[in-house]
């Protein structure tokens, strides 16, 4: 983020040995039973807005003036069209924004301010429909700029000279233009409403004022979009892109460490920590001053006290696979470090969606927390998979549904002899989740019928205290690491992952390291997740490729040892890549095809090495054939540098696993296991690959 100038300098001052602030627990849960009653105020029927009027608001007279500065210069403009080229008056800086010539700059800057700090303050006191009144004054009033009306504010002289321009422009000739009419075009293009915050966002209370406007006016459109008229709508909602882009232009950010030398910050980061809710004031201490905590934020130059966004991170010797010993223990001084695990990053005000401050301050971490621990070289995070649980549970009842579909036709095919009903006994979606010896298991276990595993499975769960069944919590972990693996890879929204985390840390170039079982047994956790965490590791020397891959091909990076969760066959390139990982960091990348598409084409250059998680693909070789899951292919193009011998197309919905051609030479060059690959059969070791896969399968 170029434009966002963060002095990370300040990030160097060490923290107070000795807190100014301590506090109790009684302290803690008086503010977090402050923060809840807010929140439950917030999202009451009338989303907490006060029901009488009590400071009066004009959309009429606001709109007046700010505009009335605009007309006056054009008024100006108009008259003074004789004045010579070389000695105009800019009229157009003559608005809300500039000097009155009139009262002198800086009685006129005074006013300006004056009149943003009253907004400010009276906007707390505003009813809902006066603050839908705001954002349409600021939206329609002041919008997009009239192109007749900004011609009419320039002299003759320049207006004719941008018809020039723009006529040249269109017949493909380039003009010499002018620099004040380019600097009045732009003024001119220029939304009132735009100008007007750059003076809201200069005061003191201006920043806090806009933040909270732009989630007002989120929640006002979506209250109002069926009542206002469509133009109206499509104003409010450029609004709101006009905002975004405001501050994500903003040079007015700090990077620092946060730590309890004051109250206010330590009582606003207990407010806003939106991962793991404190537990106490010794809880809060651990996060902020424990031995290798630390805790991050950025700040904007007018709230010192008010993170926009922070980040908590403690320095291990391991991968972190379960949040209990961060949250709950002191951890003793490690003397080794090798890791830098990111547990909570939380943004503190909505109106901040859109942006990428989050992204900026984790690399900005990352930095900071490599200079202070050059040996750690592993930089990863522990986060939540908060729309896991929902998935999954809705995934069984469908699986319950299909099962029965699967059941009757058994039954009909028993009848009819006409197939094998081992063969039939359950569908793909439960053999996704349950392999044959999970299944015998579980079937030996809890004596549950196999065809009804996801009706049992989805009975369990439920349950407000299967976590503690200890037996059954190790007998179906396989299962749900499995599972999710699959929900974090393949469940897309359009070309996004669905978890919004998920989407969070691959569009910033993390790949998905491990996913943890039981990592976070709180209730919340439980009933969001199951209790399931994931690792995502930031490779400070693929980051960017896996970065652009997501978000140009929608390629999710996945280690090796994840990805063999959604393709347990053994195989000898994953084996090679595993052997090298302490040299270099190969992950897979994980991509939906949809039925009909092309994956790759005839004569054309190999791209990948492709390994089928699930669906089918077809082969329109001269005989054409299909491959399922458990089957791979390009393999021999990509160790041989031959050209694709056979346009291959997704037959289905099928979840491909990649390992990029690049990659591919990368370790054939380091590894003599492949030779014997190279020159060899595909259909041999493809039939051995199918019957290892699909041996081990319902």
């Amino acid at each position: 983020m170029a434009a966002q100038q963060v002095h990370a300098a300040a990030a160097a001052r060490p923290a107070a040995t000795q807190p100014a602030f301590h506090g109790d627990d009684e302290w803690v849960h008086t503010r977090l039973k402050n923060r809840d009653a807010e929140r439950a105020r917030h999202n009451a029927p009338d989303g907490g807005y006060t029901s009488e009027e009590t400071v009066p608001f004009n959309r009429a007279e606001f709109t007046k003036q700010i505009q009335v500065r605009n007309r006056v210069a054009a008024e100006c403009c108009q008259g003074n069209e004789q004045l010579s080229y070389g000695y105009e008056v800019v009229w157009l800086e003559q608005e809300f924004l500039d000097a009155d010539v009139s009262d002198g700059f800086v009685i006129g800057l005074k006013r300006r301010r004056e009149f943003a700090l009253q907004l400010c303050e009276d906007y707390g006191k505003f009813t809902e429909a006066q603050r839908l009144e705001l954002v349409l004054a600021l939206a329609v009033d002041l919008g997009v700029r009239d192109l007749a009306l900004m011609m009419k504010t320039l002299p003759s002289i320049k207006r004719s000279g941008l018809v020039l321009n723009v006529a040249a422009a269109a017949l493909g000739f380039s003009r010499k233009n002018d620099p004040n009419i380019s600097k009045s075009v732009k003024r001119g293009l220029v939304p009132l409403a735009e100008q007007f915050f750059l003076i809201v966002g200069a005061i003191q209370p201006g920043p806090l004022f806009l933040l909270n406007l732009r989630v007002d006016l989120g929640i006002l459109i979506e209250r109002h979009r069926e009542e206002l008229p469509r133009p109206s709508v499509e104003a409010l909602e450029l609004l709101d892109l006009i905002m975004r882009d405001l501050f994500a232009t903003q040079g007015s950010m700090r990077f620092r460490r946060i730590d309890l030398s004051s109250e206010d910050m330590a009582a606003f980061v207990l407010k806003n920590e939106r991962v793991h809710q404190v537990r106490g004031w010794g809880d809060l201490q651990r996060r902020l001053v424990g031995r290798q905590r630390y805790c991050f934020g950025l700040f904007h130059m007018n709230m010192p006290h008010a993170p926009l966004v922070f980040v908590q991170t403690v320095v291990t010797d391991h991968l972190c696979s379960n949040i209990t010993p961060i949250l709950e223990e002191e951890t003793a001084v490690v003397k080794n470090p090798s890791h830098i695990i990111f547990y909570s990053v939380s943004t503190s005000n909505t109106g901040l969606r859109g942006l990428n401050i989050a992204s900026h301050l984790l690399f900005l971490t990352i930095q900071r927390m490599s200079n202070m621990f050059p040996q750690c070289k592993t930089a990863a995070t522990l986060s939540p998979v908060p729309g896991f649980a929902q998935w999954f549970k809705a995934a069984l009842v469908n699986g319950d549904h299909q099962s029965q579909a699967t059941s009757d036709a058994k039954n009909m095919l028993k009848k009819k002899q006409h197939k094998n009903p081992e063969q039939q006994r359950l569908d793909p979606l439960q053999r996704s989740f349950f392999n044959a010896e999970q299944a015998q298991l579980l079937t030996m276990k809890y004596g549950v019928n196999q065809l009804v595993l996801h009706k049992w499975l989805l009975k369990r769960i439920s349950d407000p205290e299967w976590h503690q069944d200890v037996e059954l919590v190790e007998n179906i972990r396989d299962v749900m690491t499995a599972a999710c693996a699959r929900y974090i890879l393949f469940e897309r929204k359009q070309d996004k992952i669905l978890d919004p985390v998920a989407n969070f840390h691959l569009q910033n170039g993390a790949q998905v390291e491990q996913i943890n079982f039981m990592a976070d047994t709180t209730p919340s956790a439980l009933t969001s997740a199951l209790g399931v965490m994931i690792n995502y590791r930031y490779c400070m020397t693929s980051i960017d490729v896996t970065s652009v891959s997501y978000k140009r091909k929608s390629l999710a990076a996945v280690s090796p040892a994840a990805a063999r969760l959604v393709w347990p066959v053994h195989s000898l390139i994953l084996d090679e890549i595993d052997r090298l990982k302490d040299e270099r960091n190969t992950p897979l990348f994980a991509k939906v095809f949809r039925a009909g598409e092309v994956i790759s084409a005839r004569g054309s250059l190999p791209t990948a090495i492709y390994f089928i998680a699930s669906g089918r693909v077809r082969v329109n070789s001269a005989h054409p054939y299909t491959l399922c899951e458990g089957q791979t292919f390009g393999e021999r193009e990509s160790l041989n540098d031959e050209p694709v011998a056979f346009t291959v197309h997704a037959e289905t919905a099928t979840h491909l696993l990649l390992l990029p051609y690049n990659d591919v030479k990368a370790i054939q060059r380091e590894s003599s296991a492949l030779r014997d690959y190279v020159g060899s059969d595909p259909r041999v070791w493809q039939q051995q690959l199918y019957m290892s896969f699909h041996g081990s399968k319902l």
